[in-house]
């Protein structure tokens, strides 16, 4: 079958900015082709401090040189925990992987936040970490947001991915919107 390759991707990061300096903490990513949706999920340590602020927000924190969840209080222990440079690693195989099961096709990368601030974080990991995108890509990534094409059409300001997608959809959207896995959930429904 001719289906295009859609990856859409949620980081969640050390900080904001400046960008060069942001490193991702989480990637997750859901690929869909046709009706076959396959996900990827990988926690990295940081080699910079985590904000306070991006903390606050995706609940995770380095302790005595280990990556944790903390919510309310309570530790979560996360599995197979990995450097940023193995991270990119894995997800860029991960993605060839995708690719190949559709050798002819674009592959769409598609991020929600502004200004492609995931693949901008990504692009300066990746030349820090001397991590290369998978010569079998090469020409068949196409980078696309289609959050701002969205709101700009449908006059929604809302930043969040919960709160677009409440705003657009009315419904009362269920997940826990700021674990990247079920930002990528959220992308993948609301672009559908």
């Amino acid at each position: 079958s001719n289906e295009p390759v859609a990856i859409f991707i949620d980081l969640e990061t050390t900080g904001l900015h400046p960008i060069k300096d942001v490193q991702p903490v989480q990637i997750a990513a859901r690929a869909v082709v046709g009706s076959l949706v396959k996900t990827f999920d990988k926690y990295m340590i940081p080699s910079v401090h985590i904000e306070a602020d991006a903390s606050r927000v995706h609940k995770l924190y380095v302790q005595e040189g280990e990556l944790v969840r903390l919510v309310d209080g309570v530790k979560e222990e996360l599995e197979g925990v990995v450097s940023v440079a193995i991270g990119l690693e894995l997800f860029w195989a991960w993605v060839e992987e995708i690719a190949g099961l559709q050798p002819r096709q674009d592959v769409f990368l598609v991020c929600y936040a502004f200004n492609k601030f995931d693949f901008q974080v990504l692009k300066f990991n990746m030349r820090r970490e001397n991590v290369m995108i998978p010569s079998s890509l090469e020409g068949r990534l196409v980078e696309s947001e289609p959050m701002a094409g969205f709101q700009r059409k449908l006059g929604v300001k809302a930043r969040r991915l919960a709160d677009v997608v409440r705003e657009v959809l009315g419904k009362e959207y269920q997940l826990d919107a700021h674990d990247a896995r079920h930002d990528v959930k959220a992308l993948h429904l609301f672009v559908k």
